[in-house]
Order: C-alpha cells, then structure tokens, then sequence
C-alpha cells in the first residue's frame, strides 16, 4: 500500500509532487477497493496526513478529495 501510494515519488516529472497522484480521498478509496480491508485504508489514510502535513496542510483545512482539488489547495 505504502508503494502504491509513492509508485511515482522516482519517476520524472514528478518527483516530489508525485502525492498529488494519490495522496487525496480517492487514494484512499482506492487503496481500499485494492485490499478489501479497512485496516490498510486507515493505514493509507495516516500515510497520507503524514506526507500533507509535509506540504504545508493542516488538520483545520478540508482533507483533499482528489487530485484537482489537492492542486487547488497548494499542496503540490
């Protein structure tokens, strides 16, 4: 799961902004139509809030629902 969320963290261009990708609720769904386990969805989820709050998010600001709306806020 940690993988595929961070599958495009080396391959150019994206780098760093790779989280745009899958780091967002979509992510989170999809991790668990993948698994089939919330367990991994929760895990996904904390994952993600670690890697917002790298880009600058916050607990206060709406958790970003997916890759457009994760642009819009900044966090790229």
């Amino acid at each position: 799961m940690h993988r595929w969320l961070d599958e495009f963290a080396f391959r150019p261009p994206y780098g760093m902004k790779h989280r745009r990708m899958r780091h967002h609720m979509a992510g989170i769904i999809e991790v668990r139509k993948r698994s089939g386990d919330d367990a991994a969805a929760a895990t996904a989820r904390q994952h993600i809030i670690s890697d917002l709050k790298r880009e600058g998010w916050d607990a206060m600001q709406p958790f970003p629902w997916d890759e457009k709306e994760y642009v819009l806020m900044g966090l790229f």
